[in-house]
């Protein structure tokens, strides 16, 4: 898997992984069902919280 997210067993005793371009109902080895996870020490993480707030226009309040 070269993705930061991917599927995963949500068995605890299985805990089988997925790409998430795969369509499973559910865990192919158990039959359990699937979680999205992240391997968060692949994903280049902000310096500040500064760098996750957005700012939009007045006239876009919605706009992110």
């Amino acid at each position: 898997m070269s993705s930061t997210a991917f599927q995963k067993c949500a068995n605890p005793d299985c805990g089988k992984t997925f790409d998430v371009s795969e369509v499973l109902p559910g865990c192919t080895a158990c039959g359990e069902l699937l979680d999205v996870s992240y391997d968060w020490n692949r994903v280049d993480l902000p310096k500040s919280f500064a760098d996750l707030c957005v700012e939009s226009p007045p006239s876009d309040p919605l706009g992110y």
